[in-house]
This record gives structure tokens, C-alpha cells and sequence, in this order.
């Protein structure tokens, strides 16, 4: 004996997208840790949640629930790059400065304050991507000179980067 069952196709339900916050200028990254979600671009204003707040090229709010976040460092030109590791994010693109500090296209970002770190790194050029992998800190750069790729090894639990570093281009 056989018996057939035939279920109707049910339709997809999704849920309603919610409003993500709007930004005043162009956003050129986006990374993720837990559920903090951090930008980078070319904005100096974040909307969220009809709340319009000063944010110079980084921000960041919660991916669950959508609520600003307090963090708020401020790099003086754009960021295109952003690389997350637990208690920090390193951020890169054309800046010279974050949070008022001297720091060549590429920074260190305590996760939690939002306070510049130890990590203090030239590069030729802007920094356009960065990766973490084993360690290492990847920076891809573009100048006259043309493209590159920087290899720092991250900085230890107190924040503190090894002086090592390689350059590949």
C-alpha cells in the first residue's frame, strides 16, 4: 500500500528589512564582530533611527538590534578599509590622523572606546583593503608607484606592535 502526501507550496515568509542607519556620504566598508557592526567611508554624519549624530569617517551599531553604538573615533579623511580582531579594529584608507593622533593610512582602534592605539605603521600610499590571518595584519596599498601589499604582525594583548614588518609589490 502507498500513500501520497501532497503539501502545498508555502510561500517564503521574510522578515520586513529593518531600517540600517543613512550616512551623509559614501560608506566603503563594512566588517563585523559579534554583533557590532563598524563602518568606514566618506561620511561626517550618521542617521539612525531619526537621530542624526556627528561621526567623521567611522561608526558603528548593533547588528541585532540596530541601536547606535557609542563608539566613535574620528579619522580626519576616508576610511576604505576596516579588519576586526578581539579589542580591536585597524582601520585604513587616505587619513592622516585618527582621534586627533598622528597615524600614516592606517590605525588601530581600541573596539570598545573607540581610542587610537600603540599601532604606528607607514605605508606608501592609501591603504585600499586589509585581511587578518595567522597573526598578521594585510594591508593592500595603492600609490604612484603603484600597488602593494604590507604584512604587520598584530599587536599583543596590551595593544603593543611588534617593529617587524615585510612589504611586497
Amino acid at each position: 500500500m502507498a500513500i501520497a502526501v501532497t503539501v502545498a507550496a508555502q510561500p517564503a515568509v521574510a522578515s520586513p528589512a529593518r531600517p540600517g542607519p543613512s550616512f551623509n556620504g559614501s560608506v566603503h566598508v563594512i566588517a563585523f564582530r559579534g554583533d557590532t557592526v563598524y563602518v568606514g567611508g566618506a561620511f561626517t554624519r550618521m542617521t539612525i533611527e531619526g537621530r542624526t549624530v556627528t561621526r567623521n569617517h567611522l561608526a558603528a551599531y548593533s547588528g541585532r538590534t540596530g541601536e547606535l553604538l557609542d563608539w566613535a573615533p574620528s579619522a580626519d579623511d576616508t576610511v576604505r578599509a576596516l579588519a576586526v580582531v578581539p579589542g580591536w579594529v585597524y582601520a585604513g584608507g587616505d587619513f592622516d590622523e585618527v582621534n586627533g593622533v598622528r597615524r600614516d593610512s592606517i590605525a588601530q582602534i581600541d573596539a570598545g572606546t573607540g581610542a587610537t592605539g600603540e599601532f604606528n605603521r607607514r605605508v606608501e600610499g592609501s591603504v585600499r583593503a586589509l585581511a587578518v590571518r595567522h597573526g598578521r595584519l594585510y594591508a593592500g596599498t595603492i600609490s604612484k608607484a603603484g600597488a602593494h601589499v604590507a604584512v604587520f604582525p598584530l599587536a599583543d594583548e596590551g595593544g603593543r606592535a611588534p617593529g617587524r614588518f615585510a612589504s611586497y609589490g
